[in-house]
């Protein structure tokens, strides 16, 4: 097999660009042809990742959330995709592997085995974890503004983000087709999921799988701001199951419209919408994970 890594120098702190040497290392041992390529802009990753056609690769995304959402979005189809979480969130790889060590992760996946697991596809761009929409998909744009003019930590960047957002929330009007129903409503989020974790560990979907080939769907509905305090710790771990301002769903296909353009989060990649047709495609990512994670 032809290993191909794609390293965002950016991701981490630049703790991506620190694994060369064990790259090098690992490959050695395992005896097979490698490439390691830098991206050098936005988008670089799926220019990078469309290059690659044959089934005995496999394409590494050294990075974060956002690094795996471009390789995945030029992975050419039956090609092998796996993730080195470099960033700062990698929430999608705590679907394949809990273990923390990075240099571990790396050695883990490299030695690992490949899985069948499943991605969506929302207004023709694919996602594999998350996307939100509305108070969290907000915070995330304010945090990216607030990044890019003051140089502050990242976790005060986040907290200001969150607080800002809380107290001017963006309530959207949905209507949304699913597994035939028509649901009107009145929200202030919506996450709409393949695996269990966003924003570096917030639980929206507690009973996620990447191998179930369904989307979970979690919506909720439009509160006062001392409420949406009293939910913010519960979404955070899961424990909202039961809130009666929460509503769950489970389905393949679904359609969403907004009267207004709202904010959307696609696996960290922020933008606006007012309608999304979003399907799940079933266990046709092929997937390296190390030998020990639970994924069948």
């Amino acid at each position: 097999m032809n290993h191909v890594f794609i390293i965002n120098p950016a991701s981490g702190s630049k703790k991506s660009v620190l694994l060369v040497d064990d790259i090098h290392r690992y490959l050695g041992e395992l005896k097979e042809p490698y490439e390691i390529i830098f991206t050098e802009y936005a988008g670089h990753a799926t220019e990078i990742a469309a290059n690659y056609h044959e089934p005995d690769t496999c394409v590494y995304a050294v990075g974060g959330d956002g690094t795996a959402y471009e390789v995945l979005n030029g992975l050419q189809d039956n090609v092998c995709m796996a993730i080195i979480p470099a960033g700062t969130g990698n929430d999608f790889y705590r679907m394949l592997d809990l273990g923390k060590d990075l240099k571990t992760s790396l050695r883990d996946t490299i030695f690992g085995r490949e899985v069948l697991v499943d991605y969506a596809v929302a207004n023709g761009r694919k996602f594999i974890n998350m996307m939100a929409m509305g108070l969290d998909a907000y915070a995330n744009q304010v945090a990216q503004n607030i990044a890019k003019k003051l140089p502050l930590p990242r976790a005060l960047v986040y907290v200001a983000s969150a607080l800002i957002a809380i107290g001017n929330p963006k309530k959207i009007d949905i209507e949304a087709h699913i597994n035939g129903e028509v649901i009107k409503k009145r929200i202030v989020l919506s996450a709409i999921m393949n695996g269990k974790w966003y924003g570096g560990g917030f639980t929206p979907t507690p009973n996620a799988s990447i191998q179930d080939g369904k989307l979970d769907l979690c919506f909720v509905d439009d509160c006062n701001i001392f409420r949406m305090l009293q939910l913010l710790p519960m979404y955070s771990k899961g424990t909202h199951v039961n809130e009666k301002e929460v509503t769950f769903y489970q389905t393949e296909e679904f359609t969403l419209k907004t009267k207004e353009l709202a904010p959307l989060s696609i696996d960290g990649e922020v933008g606006n919408e007012t309608s999304l047709h979003v399907k799940m495609i079933k266990q046709k990512l092929r997937m390296r994970v190390p030998q020990k994670s639970a994924l069948q």
